[in-house]
């Protein structure tokens, strides 16, 4: 299927999502194919059942929710991420660290100028700080920020104090809560 077709049909999907209409199903395949006005009649064949908004069984309830994760998955891959400079997520995986594997800072900001960290222990101590001024990655279908601590750290509750900045924004300020065992 042709991206520019995919993308159509996609839209049109959540346009029927959106709107009190009904939808008409594809059983077989599990997806939604396309929306009728409202009182519209069926003359298709037996795949195709049609079924309003406000009565969906539970069987077709499953099917939708889970064509709309879909369409939202699909929508947003095909427009791509957003370079809006807002806080979308900010946390450390693995957390916590154990067996020697090292944390890695994970910050979706869109695109900034410059991100910087600092990392203290629970007594308030600086133990580590960076600057991230490259690019950011595509990860998950947003841009991210990553870095990835070294495993000299000892092991301990560490609070991570984030800085994103761009020019012409207000700077954009997150705290992260991880631990490292040894």
């Amino acid at each position: 299927m042709r991206p520019i077709q995919r993308s159509i049909e996609i839209f049109f999907l959540i346009l029927c999502l959106s709107l009190p209409l009904f939808l008409s199903v594809n059983v077989q395949a599990g997806l939604i194919s396309g929306c009728v006005n409202s009182g519209g009649s069926s003359n298709s064949s037996d795949k195709i059942k049609f079924i309003s908004l406000g009565g969906i069984s539970r069987g077709y309830s499953s099917i939708i929710q889970k064509s709309a994760s879909i369409a939202k998955t699909a929508l947003k891959q095909a427009i791509g991420p957003s370079a809006e400079f807002i806080l979308h997520e900010a946390y450390t995986f693995p957390n916590p660290a154990k067996s020697g594997k090292k944390p890695t800072l994970h910050i979706e900001v869109g695109v900034a100028d410059l991100v910087d960290f600092r990392i203290y222990d629970v007594a308030g101590d600086l133990i580590f700080k960076g600057e991230l001024t490259s690019a950011p990655q595509v990860i998950g279908l947003q841009y991210a920020y990553e870095y990835q601590l070294n495993s000299d750290i000892a092991s301990g509750t560490y609070i991570c104090k984030v800085q994103a900045k761009k020019q012409g924004k207000n700077d954009i300020t997150t705290t992260i809560k991880f631990a490292i065992i040894r």
